[in-house]
């Protein structure tokens, strides 16, 4: 049985396709966002901007006003990301016009993240919640030149546990009206779950793997 505390509504309008998606991906991304505070006007890098969580991460930042800077792995992922409403997209943070970023959003880790608080604002935070990119190493320097007092959190997106049903139903109503669209990138019955990780471990699927039970 499932605890009312993590259950939702689903609008008609929403598919069950659709709503696997919010769980997990989703509702990082909105908690990541939340975590920055206000964003309205204000400068938000989103690494890895076209993968399952950083998908949501721009159309939410979008939503709440901010200018979104999208990361991404390859050129040819340009288009995607400003069709999610991002008004830059860059493949490496090497520029140095980049920000200074408000908020960071990292799905990456690694040598990313520290690119990344090299152009961070003063007092800003870089919520971290994937890893892909390896090792982070980070010094105090790394917030020495214009990152001071900055902050790096890092996102464990089951807590706060009491309003998971209740920020699933936000993301279920944004999906409803059009406003937030989940990027599924492989469907299939759940008998072919080893499929499912094969694929994902090859980096074959971009966006989320729902596994139906029919």
């Amino acid at each position: 049985m499932v605890p009312p505390h993590r259950a939702a509504i689903l609008d008609d309008r929403v598919s069950f396709e659709q709503a696997a998606t919010l769980p997990i991906a989703g509702l990082t991304a909105l908690r990541a966002l939340r975590a920055g505070g206000s964003v309205v006007g204000r400068n938000v890098l989103v690494t890895g901007a076209t993968g399952a969580v950083g998908h949501f991460a721009v159309q939410l930042a979008v939503l709440s006003g901010a200018y979104v800077t999208a990361q991404v792995r390859t050129p040819e992922r340009d288009a995607q990301a400003r069709a999610l409403g991002a008004a830059r997209v860059v493949t490496t943070l090497d520029d140095p016009s980049l920000g200074p970023f408000h908020l960071v959003l990292d799905g990456i880790g690694g040598p990313m993240l520290t690119g990344a608080i090299h152009r961070m604002a003063p007092e800003a935070t870089a919520v971290v919640y994937g890893g892909s990119g390896g090792t982070t190493g980070l010094h105090l320097r790394d917030f020495s030149t214009q990152a001071w007092n900055g902050k790096v959190m890092g996102l464990i997106s089951e807590l706060p546990e009491l309003t998971k049903g209740e920020d699933i139903a936000l993301l279920a109503r944004l999906v409803a009206d059009g406003r937030l669209r989940p990027l599924i990138g492989w469907t299939r019955n759940w008998t072919q779950t080893p499929e499912a990780f094969e694929a994902l471990a090859g980096r074959e699927i971009r966006g989320k793997a729902i596994l139906l039970r029919t």
